[in-house]
């Protein structure tokens, strides 16, 4: 049921954007693609699988050690899952398909997927401040912005450097009736972060790993405004495609659709055209599909079955 409001309040906005919108320009836009450039931003989903899942098997190798090629499959597998699943489920699938091929314990599984999803979050941040603060025009939205990224990364930071256990949530969990699950969890948790962080050059590297990844989302993205012949300069790109990710995170809508092109077509209204941010708005879609689409192949090779997955999660 959740899904199918999601798909009509992704409709919803979708009408409402191209009823504003001059179809015409749209069109004629589209019609003129820069074809080199379409195609180089195209080229960018080889080394972020490949980035994807190279970090996805250092964070796995102090609990189990996967081959690149394994790595891969679980992540496009994954991002086949989270189209159809909801709330990003389908990231859940790789520590369930762990548990079945090599052992890994679910919880483990569990406690590395949301450490990899921790440093997702925080490294869209460094890359949105890396927009925000060179921005030559700050506006509201840039100073709420740069506010927002060093919010987020100073938890990010607390959280891989305080022992949360000390916390002392177990008061407010037990009103819940979820203190057994929170104190299995935190237990988890703080032995994945500190397996993580014995090694430091690898964890240096899972680091750098994660922003350099999100500087290849972000930089595809500017290759779809220079693709439909935009003068939009790279920094304005940085300090607000970020944003209008964030917004497409929100889990109102079918895969982010929607909301993400309307949040896009207001961050980017003082820099470029409805017509043309309607435009960005379909290739942005299109970078979340192109992935799932590989990952289609590994689902029944990997023996993915999305009401499994739920019913675990």
């Amino acid at each position: 049921m959740k899904r199918i409001i999601g798909i009509f309040i992704s409709l919803s906005i979708l009408a409402i954007i191209f009823l504003k919108i001059d179809i015409n320009q749209f069109v004629h836009n589209f019609r003129n693609i820069n074809l080199v450039y379409f195609a180089i931003s195209l080229l960018f989903f080889l080394p972020q699988t490949y980035v994807s899942a190279r970090r996805w098997q250092l964070i796995l190798n102090t609990q189990c050690a996967i081959s690149l090629w394994k790595s891969a499959s679980l992540v496009l597998a994954s991002s086949t899952l989270n189209v159809i699943l909801p709330s990003k489920v389908g990231d859940f699938a790789k520590a369930l398909f762990l548990k079945r091929s090599d052992g890994l314990e679910l919880s483990k599984g569990f406690s590395l997927t949301f450490i990899e999803k921790i440093l997702d979050v925080a490294g869209l941040c460094v890359v949105l401040l890396v927009g925000a603060l060179f921005i030559p025009n700050s506006n509201s939205i840039v100073r709420l912005s740069i506010a927002f990224s060093f919010f987020v990364i100073g938890v990010a930071i607390f959280m891989f450097s305080y022992d949360m256990r000390n916390l002392k949530l177990n008061w407010l969990a037990s009103k819940v009736g979820v203190e057994k699950r929170l104190t299995a969890f935190l237990d988890e948790w703080q032995e994945s972060v500190s397996t993580q962080k014995r090694d430091k050059q690898r964890f240096i590297i899972i680091l750098s790993l994660t922003i350099f990844l999100w500087f290849l989302h972000i930089g595809q993205i500017y290759l779809f405004f220079l693709s439909l012949n935009s003068s939009v300069s790279p920094i304005v790109v940085f300090a607000y495609a970020p944003l209008s990710i964030f917004v497409g995170l929100i889990p109102i809508s079918f895969g982010g659709i929607g909301t993400r092109d309307a949040a896009l077509i207001y961050l980017f209204s003082p820099y470029e055209s409805s017509s043309v941010m309607a435009g960005i708005g379909i290739l942005c879609s299109f970078r979340y599909f192109v992935p799932a689409l590989f990952g289609l192949p590994f689902i029944d090779r990997l023996g993915f079955k999305p009401q499994e997955i739920k019913r675990e999660g």
